[in-house]
């Protein structure tokens, strides 16, 4: 398979464990050393280390944040003290770890335990929702301590909810696909059928998949919506080419195609391609704060205007979140927290 180890690489390194953008304003969390940790800004404040497994008295280290809400409730994965976590990619080379789903309270105790073991956890804001993938790749979707089993027409990555909470975009991979299927695909026509994912509307009242919104044999993931919710905004790489970029799909608007607004790379007037939730929306909308991979497993900053244009990068570090509308949090090389103030940003590098 040397001839489609590009598309690898690249998912490799977008879809490793990703920070879903904050919910709430002023505060941004992070975990370092296993602490959990809060920053507004100016201090971070341990919230704590470890907590008790769930149904058991195992000690669990808080592994992955997923976002937060506007109580205070921070969406956490733990896992068994000491556990080393696994790559987290959806192709190649490794299974990726799962892990406890849990709502720890703003002062680092228990709220609930969402699930024993998911490999992603996609919260909703405005409504409380939490999307919940397994390592099989099946959603359900938990709200209030009840859960429902979404029928996804095949398997699904990763999803991005709306603004309001009412509609949620899936990327679906084929029913058959596997990592075990992607490494031991016998032919390139297999291989290419099992890399291609398309991306389904949600509708999140009735808990029923609804229209294809794309319809390729491209990978088409890691979908968001811009803050007024009528635009949808996703990655796609080609089937057998190593190109990509980001693409603005209008939404309500019956026949509107995607437009290809970035072109995936690090050369003149390219821009890196994303890990999947990091995108952070900030001057009204008009600006994107993201984070890209690197190959030793750390991350860069980069930020781009709403409508494409030249990408910039404005510091290594990882896990982006927004403070207000002018500001950003993320963890450096070191894992401490930095503020970003885009009003006195440096001047980066394009």
């Amino acid at each position: 398979m040397d001839f489609f180890r590009p598309i690898c690489a690249i998912l490799s390194a977008t879809l490793l464990c990703a920070l879903v953008g904050s919910a709430g304003a002023d505060t941004a969390y992070f975990v370092r050393g296993n602490y959990l940790t809060r920053f507004d800004g100016q201090d971070a404040l341990p919230l704590g280390h470890q907590l008790a497994g769930p149904g058991s008295k195992e000690a669990m280290d808080f592994a992955t944040i997923w976002g937060n809400f506007p109580d205070g409730s921070v969406l956490v994965t733990l896992r068994p003290n000491k556990s080393a976590a696994a790559a987290d990619t959806d192709t190649c080379e490794h299974a990726p770890e799962g892990g406890a789903i849990a709502l720890i309270k703003s002062d680092g105790t228990l709220a609930d335990t969402v699930t024993t073991n998911a490999l992603r956890a996609f919260p909703c804001a405005a409504t409380g929702a939490i999307a919940l993938i397994s390592q099989d790749r099946d959603l359900t979707i938990w709200k209030s301590g009840a859960t429902t089993r979404i029928a996804a027409p095949g398997r699904v990555s990763n999803l991005g909810w709306s603004p309001d909470g009412t509609k949620a975009v899936l990327a679906v991979y084929p029913p058959d696909w596997s990592v075990q299927a992607v490494n031991n695909a016998r032919t390139t026509a297999e291989f290419l059928r099992l890399q291609s994912c398309n991306l389904y509307l949600l509708d999140a009242t009735t808990l029923v998949v609804g229209e294809k919104l794309t319809d390729n044999d491209g990978t088409n993931y890691g979908p968001f919506f811009s803050p007024d919710g009528q635009t949808l905004y996703f990655t796609w790489l080609h089937p057998t080419e190593n190109r990509g970029g980001l693409m603005r799909l209008p939404l309500g608007q019956p026949g509107a195609k995607p437009t290809q607004i970035t072109e995936a790379g690090q050369g003149p007037g390219q821009a890196p391609v994303a890990r999947v939730g990091t995108y952070v929306w900030q001057r009204g909308g008009t600006e994107l704060i993201y984070e890209t991979g690197v190959p030793d497993g750390s991350g860069e900053i980069w930020t781009i205007g709403s409508a494409g244009g030249p990408a910039r990068k404005l510091s290594a570090g990882r896990h982006p979140q927004r403070l207000t509308d002018t500001a950003v949090a993320f963890s450096d090389n070191e894992g401490k927290p930095v503020k970003l103030d885009l009003n006195s940003r440096p001047g980066g590098t394009q």
